[in-house]
């Protein structure tokens, strides 16, 4: 017809996004794969911090260290003689000394003796029991303090060293008339034997 604008052309032009997914598609495998997107590893996870190692277990105090805590002055703090994980019992120990309560201290002497782990007529050498050990030496007020302590814990008065030495003989043999006094009064039986069959 004359005048009647041309048809429009309805061929669909290739677009850029077409001809790349064409050219994809019509590409090897070995290029497919260089051309497909790549997966980036992920980051390892991170562990969580590891929990610091647990302090080693404190050795408990042993019979010996109360020997040596009755052996100290009453001036010197029981803590000097002895390692720091031995301060908290040694150092109740001699506070309760100190302060002259014989209730307090015969509880602290019973706390001490369970720390150590020993009963009270353990043997600490020579079958000397920690009582047999008190009733040595010169007489003191410590020394009446704490066998009456041990006395009142039911330390033994017939426990005898590997001498034969019972404590009211060693109290005895010290000059001390008031502990031998008191060992009696306590039930310590006076005609006791030593090793060589002396009372």
């Amino acid at each position: 017809r004359a005048g009647a604008p041309p048809p429009a052309d309805e061929t669909v032009r290739p677009t850029a996004e077409t001809e790349a997914t064409k050219a994809e598609a019509s590409a090897p495998s070995c290029a497919r794969k260089l051309l497909a997107p790549i997966a980036l590893p992920s980051a390892p996870p991170v562990p969580p911090p590891a929990p610091p190692p647990a302090p080693p277990p404190a050795p408990a105090i042993s019979g010996l260290d109360l020997l040596e805590a009755f052996s100290a002055e009453e001036t010197q703090q029981y803590s000097v003689r002895a390692p720091r994980y031995k301060e908290y019992v040694l150092a109740a120990l001699q506070a309760a000394e100190v302060s002259g309560d014989a209730a307090a201290f015969r509880a602290q002497l019973r706390l001490a003796l369970q720390s150590a782990g020993c009963a009270v007529d353990d043997d600490l050498g020579g079958g000397r029991t920690l009582l047999r050990h008190v009733c040595d030496g010169r007489p003191t007020a410590r020394q009446a303090l704490w066998a009456a302590a041990l006395l009142r814990l039911g330390a033994s008065l017939r426990k005898a060293d590997d001498e034969g030495v019972t404590p009211l003989a060693a109290a005895s043999l010290a000059g001390n008339a008031v502990l031998v006094q008191a060992l009696l009064d306590a039930g310590a039986p006076p005609d006791a034997p030593d090793a060589r069959g002396a009372t």
